[in-house]
């Protein structure tokens, strides 16, 4: 009924040119082919009915949004009209052409169905236009509507909404097994579907498997959770690549749909992106991925053990904890060591610090050193600092060390210290410490902060942290080799004092 007055609106009411009515026009074909294809993919995953009650919403609102297009609104407006416009009805059109193909009986001649379906649709696209035409003859030049004045063409458009919604009404009455509700096919649309959207045109057109492995991995990344068919499919690639970066992309996605196929890959021996899915199963953190990962833990292939290991760390259950723990205790693996101190710290379990300390004296490479060494500082309380700190430039290093010598001293000053009997002792180690790092004397700073962590670690009632702490500083000084000492030895023990202050409790004049 309102489609015959769409160009007669633009052309006599909003004064458009054929070339711009033409341009909008291509703007709805554009955008139908891409709905086509979405839709297509939607209605196959979630049901037709859903995706038609879902799209009748916005062809009502576009409707009543037509009503309210002015020559002063139309240069924003019309541009998403026809886009909503393109894109609704391709999915309308996708979405009633698989409903009748499902109604229809089976096993039988059923053409006189369809006939009959494109009878009626026929006849209704020839009425609709004749009725318009006849309220456009009948309906005065002007017409108020709850105080809004109208002319005929866009009380028609009003009028078409209103028929729109007996429709979207009707539409309930519509039976189709195993269809998803509206508002779980809505809840699909979050995350970045820009990204999504984007990535998978990539994936689609992509000729190269590093494209399309770096497609599929963004595809994930997105957090859409329209993402997951597409990345399931991937996880069968023909690519190892692409099958890789499937599984990090249902990681990256926290996709809990797709454990089972990750457990399945996990465990086929045959696979070669078992280390990529035991990664995925640690990121999702669902329960189910649990058993799989501590059987994985005694994988003959190291990759697999690694990746189990990290998965686990990032799974915050007693369960996880105690694995790790007890792989922290057991015999140790060089490959797999450092991993393990990292993943054990995400745990937050104090009990980790003593095997990451007696694990480190094995070590001799610096930069696996400070990844155990950042593990402990983690399970102190200290989250990234000792990172953040030894990877400064040597000016700003320096800087940042004095700062935090300062506020070690303010905490001590600030706690429970303060009625102790060794607190006057224990804060003229500190100015010690102080003035020896301030002249760069690196031996004697350590050898202050060695005194005051047994100063404070042998003192009654001390918090958990700062215990460990006090433990970590003396521990890894009589061990750590003298060569490292001036590097990632002051750092660490700088982070460690931190911990040790931060966490005593805070002095209380009311209490005394």
């Amino acid at each position: 009924m309102a489609g015959a007055f769409y160009n007669i609106y633009m052309i006599n009411y909003l004064h458009l040119g054929y070339s711009w009515i033409a341009g909008y026009t291509n703007l709805t074909l554009f955008f139908m082919t891409i709905g086509y294809l979405a839709f297509g993919a939607l209605s196959q995953r979630y049901g037709s009915k859903p995706i038609l009650e879902m799209l009748a919403v916005p062809v009502i609102g576009i409707n009543v949004l037509w009503a309210m297009t002015t020559e002063e609104n139309a240069g924003w407006l019309l541009p998403i009209l026809f886009v909503i416009n393109g894109l609704c009805w391709s999915g309308i059109f996708v979405s009633t052409a698989n409903l009748l193909f499902r109604i229809v009986p089976r096993g039988k001649e059923n053409s006189a169905y369809f006939a009959a379906w494109m009878a009626v649709a026929a006849l209704a696209s020839g009425v609709g236009p004749a009725l318009g035409g006849y309220l456009r003859q009948a309906l005065p030049e002007q017409l108020t509507i709850t105080g809004v004045t109208l002319n005929p063409i866009q009380a028609i458009f009003v009028v078409a909404a209103a028929f729109y919604v007996v429709a979207l009404i009707c539409s309930t009455l519509l039976k189709e097994d195993e269809a998803a509700s509206p508002g779980y096919v809505l809840g699909q649309f979050r995350g970045n579907l820009l990204s999504y959207a984007f990535n998978t045109a990539v994936y689609v057109v992509a000729k190269q498997d590093e494209t399309r492995a770096e497609a599929i991995r963004g595809i994930g990344r997105s957090g859409s959770p329209l993402a997951l068919g597409r990345l399931l499919e991937a996880l069968g690639h023909v690519s190892h690549e692409v099958r890789a970066e499937a599984a990090r992309g249902i990681g990256d996605g926290r996709f809990a749909e797709a454990v089972d196929p990750l457990i399945r890959t996990l465990e086929d021996e045959d696979s070669d992106i078992r280390p990529e899915a035991a990664e995925a199963l640690g990121k999702i953190g669902h329960g189910a991925g649990i058993g799989p990962l501590l059987h994985a833990l005694s994988d003959p292939d190291v990759r697999v053990r690694t990746a189990a290991v990290s998965a686990l760390g990032y799974i915050r259950t007693p369960e996880a904890s105690e694995a790790l723990l007890e792989q922290l205790n057991g015999p140790y693996d060089v490959n797999v060591f450092p991993v393990l101190a990292d993943a054990a710290a995400r745990h937050d379990d104090l009990r980790a610090i003593d095997p990451a300390l007696h694990g480190l004296r094995r070590l001799r490479l610096p930069v696996v050193r400070l990844q155990v060494i950042n593990a402990i500082c983690r399970l102190l309380g200290e989250r990234n600092h000792f990172y953040q700190i030894a990877t400064a430039g040597t000016l700003q290093r320096a800087a940042i060390r004095e700062s935090m010598m300062s506020r070690i001293r303010r905490l001590l000053q600030t706690s429970e210290l303060r009625d102790w009997e060794l607190y006057a002792e224990t804060m003229e180690t500190v100015e010690q410490a102080i003035a020896a790092l301030a002249a760069d004397r690196v031996p004697e700073f350590l050898e202050h902060a060695h005194t005051l962590a047994s100063l404070i670690g042998g003192r009654r009632g001390n918090p958990p942290k700062s215990q460990a702490a006090s433990y970590a500083i003396t521990e890894y000084l009589e061990h750590a080799p003298q060569e490292l000492l001036d590097s990632e030895g002051v750092v660490f023990v700088t982070v460690a004092l931190t911990s040790l202050a931060r966490h005593l409790p805070r002095y209380s004049r009311v209490a005394k």
